[in-house]
């Protein structure tokens, strides 16, 4: 636990907008990102499950940010098996 630690959810891309090209996730992503970053002047943790650590994976490499921790969660980061 720890009193005063700011969580945000960015819970969007639902249904047929999962299967748009990724690029389009990760600047969709990003947009909604950028206001949290913004006001965090020591950095986030960003922490993405499934298709979202993938996404955040294209923000971390791709994109102006200061995200100090990336935490990828069941995340095909080199691919699938079967």
């Amino acid at each position: 636990e720890h009193p005063g630690t700011e969580v945000h959810v960015l819970d969007m891309l639902h249904g047929w907008k999962s299967l748009a090209p990724l690029w389009y996730q990760v600047k969709n992503f990003y947009t909604s990102l950028l206001p949290v970053m913004n006001n965090a002047s020591d950095g986030i943790i960003l922490i993405g499950y499934s298709q979202g650590g993938i996404i955040s994976r294209g923000i971390v490499e791709a994109m102006e940010h200061n995200i100090t921790t990336f935490i990828s969660l069941s995340s095909p980061q080199a691919g699938q098996y079967g």
